[in-house]
C-alpha cells in the first residue's frame, strides 16, 4: 500500500508542477512581432493582423495596442486598410479595422482553401461549396452573390490560392486545380 500511495502521490505532483509550468503560457499574451517601429515605418499608421491560437488579432502600428478579434485564420485587410475579413469554420467574417467592432457575416458555405480575397473596398472573392461542387463567388459586403466564371488550366500546384490585380486593371484568380 505504501508504494502504491508513493506512486499516487509522485504522479499527482507531477500533474500539479505540469499545471504551474503551463499557467503562463496559457496565459501569455498573443506573440506579436516586437519591433513595431519598424513596420510602422514601412507602412504608417497601418494594422498588423495575424492568428495565433485559432484567435485572430489586430495591432494597430499608431498605438501598438493589440485587441483580440475573434476565432479564425487567414486574416486579411481591404485594399484602403479600413475592413478586415477573416475566415471561421465555413464562414466568412468582417469587421471594421476601428470604430464599430461588431463583426459581420460576409457569406457562409465557404471553403476555406480558397482563402477570403478583397477585390474592392466593398467586395470579396471567396470559394463556396454549391450542389456537391466549389464555385468562386464575389461576394459584395451588402450580400450580393456573383458566380464568377470558371478559370481552367492556371496552375499545377494543386495547393496554391491567389488573386492578383494586373497592370491592365483586370482581376485573376487561382486556386487548386482551377
Amino acid at each position: 500500500m505504501k508504494i502504491l500511495h508513493k506512486c499516487h502521490f509522485t504522479r499527482v505532483a507531477a500533474i500539479g508542477i505540469c499545471t504551474l509550468v503551463m499557467i503562463p503560457a496559457i496565459f501569455a499574451k498573443p506573440r506579436c512581432p516586437t519591433d513595431l517601429n519598424w513596420l510602422k515605418g514601412l507602412c504608417g499608421d497601418g494594422a498588423l493582423a495575424h492568428e495565433y491560437n485559432g484567435q485572430i488579432y489586430l495591432t494597430e502600428l499608431s498605438t501598438g495596442r493589440t485587441e483580440g478579434v475573434g476565432k479564425g485564420d487567414q486574416p486579411e485587410f481591404s485594399p484602403d486598410s479600413s475592413k478586415l475579413a477573416w475566415l471561421h469554420g465555413s464562414e466568412a467574417k468582417g469587421r471594421l479595422r476601428q470604430g464599430d467592432t461588431t463583426i459581420y457575416s460576409i457569406a457562409t458555405n465557404v471553403d476555406r482553401r480558397g482563402g477570403i480575397h478583397w477585390v474592392s473596398n466593398t467586395e470579396v472573392v471567396i470559394l463556396v461549396k454549391k450542389d456537391q461542387r466549389k464555385i468562386w463567388c464575389r461576394v459584395s459586403l451588402s450580400g450580393v452573390r456573383t458566380e464568377l466564371p470558371q478559370l481552367k488550366r492556371l496552375g499545377t500546384a494543386r495547393r496554391e490560392t491567389d488573386v492578383k490585380l494586373g497592370k491592365d486593371g483586370v482581376w485573376s484568380y487561382v486556386s487548386d486545380e482551377t
